[in-house]
């Protein structure tokens, strides 16, 4: 309640808004391999598990407008076929 007295955002809109994001994040540190995209906006996990693979690269967490603004994404690298469990 004090995110939403502070922005004055209404109380489920701020509940939305860290569901979402918590949930973003999980993903991005998850082993699967999700990629979708909304309003113009494409979220990968491939482009966020970069930035652990090399640590100067893909800051964001789920746009990466900022990090092609600052010269600092970097397409994924992994294997070009998915591995057969």
């Amino acid at each position: 309640l004090a995110a939403a007295h502070t922005t004055g955002a209404h109380a489920v809109t701020v509940f939305f808004f860290f569901n979402v994001h918590a949930a973003l994040a999980m993903l991005n540190h998850s082993p699967y391999d999700v990629e979708f995209g909304a309003l113009g906006i494409r979220y990968s996990v491939a482009n966020h598990e970069m930035h652990h693979r090399k640590f100067t690269v893909n800051y964001a967490q789920y746009c990466m407008w900022y990090d092609h603004a600052a010269k600092t994404y970097a397409d994924y690298e992994g294997p070009s076929e998915k591995s057969q469990l």
